[in-house]
């Protein structure tokens, strides 16, 4: 893998890649309930109770 990074990091990013990964893949995260401030706000933190 560190082979894959360094080609890549001289290269462009995704010049090389592995086999299974699409070059354009039909799933994505889901941004439609993140906060603007999702890495700034800690009051908008989700929290889960065991």
């Amino acid at each position: 893998m560190s082979i894959v990074d360094q080609i890549n990091k001289r290269e462009g990013r995704g010049t090389v890649r592995l086999g299974r990964v699409p070059t354009e893949p039909d799933w994505g995260m889901r941004r439609d309930m993140k906060s603007r401030c999702y890495t700034t706000n800690w009051d908008e933190l989700i929290t889960v109770g065991a």
